[in-house]
């Protein structure tokens, strides 16, 4: 085995860093709109995970992200409870 196919098992395998890891949790869409349609950061880093072959990265982002939109699901549940909670007359 050669040292690029070395290196391409080992880029297989590699995690994401915390920082990565957090940065897909708490922005986990897009962020461009109609009037500006950028791509948005979360977008290039996968686009780069699949051209330089990261694939436990690409699983590990999509479930960061899936867990960003069950917090900001769960935030949202208990704000509109409290809301609730605390404003009935």
């Amino acid at each position: 085995m050669d040292q690029e196919q070395k290196n391409k098992e080992k880029r297989k395998n590699v995690d994401l860093t915390t920082q990565e890891w957090l940065q897909f949790f708490f922005f986990p869409t897009s962020s461009g709109s109609n009037f500006f349609p950028t791509k948005d950061h979360n977008d290039h880093e996968f686009e780069r995970f699949k051209k330089f072959g990261f694939d436990k990265k690409q699983k590990q982002a999509r479930y960061a992200q899936i867990c960003g939109f069950i917090f900001y699901f769960m935030v949202f549940v208990i704000v509109v409870k409290l809301i609730d909670t605390y404003l009935i007359v």
